[in-house]
């Protein structure tokens, strides 16, 4: 019936083709036998048969086209496409494919490799082929033609297919396809997925504005379909806010230029200058807590524990009722731990002067709106830790840089704010910079050799604060602590202006 068919015998002919492939091999692969086996190798023979026969039959434009080696025939298609949309009929395609010196295994692998990107199990079938023939590039670019493709159920499945190519492009021994595919991973991995998953999480905080979680929905299906450029990725962070994955993807861009991105990034994580999802104004509930812990949303008000999601579904946390004096010390400690394992160890952007000035500003502004107490946090808890890992002698060096420095440094970030309702004045700064630099010269004492240092670091805060109102009890309070700490715990006088230390 099939070779009586002609193109010019009816229209429709495809469909009719169609019909009879379909009732032929429906028939033969449910016609019950005593085992299994036999029923699969009598499908097997009825296919092998059928692709021998249907050979030299072409329809539609197949009759005035020639077919190169490569093509496919129409009815070949038909048949084979069958095959591949039903599970239990897949092993005879794969049982052909290994018949590749014989039969019609190079026919079979031509239809595969034109399916491989569309349909995962045509590209599952034929990578699998190829590495057991020790094809292994080919099968490499097989699962990244899949991953890249709608032939992926999601993208948890792409970026294991990402995996499973970097490893056979290694094996081959490809050096461009694996600095290739290396590429697409650390972008699939290391920026899709987290943003994925914190995407889920803003769907499920029922507390943030419906506007932002139906966005979230919207860009989590894009998610899904494909691989993302970076560029791409890079602007859904910055819409929504989550400029801790933008501070990931400028570290993968690994250029000079975009280190004024970067620290853009740094800024906006803690201080961000447009409306976020998390922002108090943008949650359609808020609660005590909110009035302080919105001055940092990202760090405070989002509800998860870890800020670069591994979990799948996340895991929302409970919205705090009550700030406490720690609350902001704790986050941007963990905030920055994180970043210290996701980031690069030698990023540029781990800037100490850049990350030490800006967490010593926020947590200025935190002790204003919450009354937490002065802390010296931020020089053991972060820069003494990775990556800065600075020792006693070298913090106590960058603070005495940090308060001479600090009319240049806080303009800095008083311009980038520029529009921010935040009000910090350089005197409210020296304060707390000389409480903190307090705290850490009492961990020096006994130090021989840290002495000078400290020397130089307490001179430096004795001349800020003789500029303040030395009237004001807290000034009062810290000159005398300052003269407590030069006597008493380093054994040096701390002379006047331009004095030596004898």
């Amino acid at each position: 019936q099939l070779s009586a068919i002609t193109p010019e015998s009816q229209p429709g002919v495809e469909g009719r083709v169609m019909q009879l492939l379909e009732s032929l091999l429906g028939a033969v692969s449910t016609r019950p036998m005593a085992y299994p086996e036999d029923q699969g190798l009598a499908t097997q023979n009825l296919v092998e048969q059928l692709l021998t026969r249907t050979s030299s039959v072409r329809y539609s434009k197949e009759n005035s086209e020639r077919l190169d080696q490569a093509s496919v025939s129409f009815v070949h298609k038909a048949i084979l496409e069958y095959l591949l949309a039903s599970p239990h009929l897949r092993p005879v395609v794969e049982a052909l494919l290994g018949r590749s010196g014989q039969g019609h295994g190079s026919v079979v692998e031509a239809f595969l490799q034109d399916k491989a990107g569309k349909h995962g199990a045509a590209g599952e079938l034929l990578w699998r082929h190829r590495i057991r023939q020790g094809r292994v590039k080919e099968a490499a670019e097989v699962m990244l033609l899949i991953a890249s493709g709608p032939g992926a159920s999601d993208l948890s499945q792409r970026v294991r297919l990402l995996d499973q190519a970097k490893q056979a492009a290694r094996r081959a021994g490809s050096k461009d396809l694996l600095e290739r595919l290396s590429a697409q991973l650390d972008v699939a991995a290391r920026v899709q997925l987290p943003l994925q998953r914190e995407l889920d999480l803003l769907i499920l905080d029922v507390h943030v504005s419906e506007r932002w979680r139906s966005r979230a929905k919207e860009e989590r299906k894009k998610l899904d379909e494909s691989l993302l450029k970076l560029q791409d990725l890079y602007q859904i962070a910055v819409d929504l806010g989550f400029y801790h994955l933008v501070l990931v993807i400028v570290d993968l861009t690994s250029s000079t230029q975009d280190m004024e991105a970067g620290f853009t990034a740094w800024l906006r994580s803690f201080l961000p200058l447009q409306d976020t999802p998390y922002s108090p104004g943008q949650l359609q509930r808020s609660c005590y807590a909110t009035r302080s812990h919105g001055l940092f949303p990202l760090l405070l008000v989002r509800r998860s524990q870890l800020f670069l999601q591994r979990s799948d579904p996340p895991q929302l946390m409970a919205a705090a009722e009550q700030a406490g004096p720690k609350d902001f010390e704790l986050r941007a400690v963990h905030f920055i731990g994180e970043l210290a394992e996701a980031l690069r160890s030698g990023s540029p952007l781990w800037d100490a002067r850049a990350v030490g000035t800006l967490l010593e500003f926020c947590s200025c502004l935190w002790r204003k709106a919450s009354g937490a107490a002065a802390s010296d946090w931020v020089a053991l808890e972060v820069l003494a830790k990775k990556p800065f890992q600075m020792p006693l002698a070298a913090l106590l060096r960058f603070y005495t840089a940090v308060v001479s420095q600090l009319p240049s440094w806080s303009a800095d970030l008083r311009t980038r704010l520029d529009g921010a309702s935040i009000q910090l004045s350089n005197s409210e700064l020296y304060l707390h910079l000389s409480q903190v630099v307090l705290c850490l010269v009492e961990k020096a004492q006994g130090s021989v050799e840290l002495r000078g240092n400290c020397q130089a670091l307490l001179k430096e805060v004795r001349l800020q604060l003789q500029e303040l109102d030395t009237k004001e009890p807290l000034v009062k309070r810290l000159l005398t602590e300052v003269q407590r700490l030069s006597r008493d715990v380093l054994g040096l006088p701390l002379l006047g202006d331009g004095g030596v230390a004898r």
